[in-house]
């Protein structure tokens, strides 16, 4: 334990009983990866985008049907509610 102690400074049973141990460190991956993660990320985040805006344009075409469909759905939630269940 004397080891464990002298190569992790700074720490000691208590910190590595209520926090547990420190991960080991990992070699940095190249640039090169990074670049390929970074640019892989913001495709996905443009992808992302153009969905949510299709979503949003779409909800925008529905929202005069909901209007609609509101008391027809209001009417089929008071029969539910009064309809007395069969036992």
């Amino acid at each position: 334990m004397a080891q464990e102690e002298q190569e992790r400074p700074g720490r000691n049973f208590f910190d590595d009983l209520m926090f547990g141990a420190r991960p080991e460190e990992e070699e940095q991956p190249e640039n090169e990866e990074v670049s390929e993660e970074t640019e892989m990320s913001e495709a996905q985040m443009e992808q992302t985008m153009a969905q949510i805006a299709a979503i949003m344009d779409t909800a925008e075409k529905l929202k005069p049907y909901a209007k609609h469909l509101a008391p027809i759905w209001d009417a089929i939630k008071k029969v539910a509610i009064t309809k007395p269940k069969d036992d």
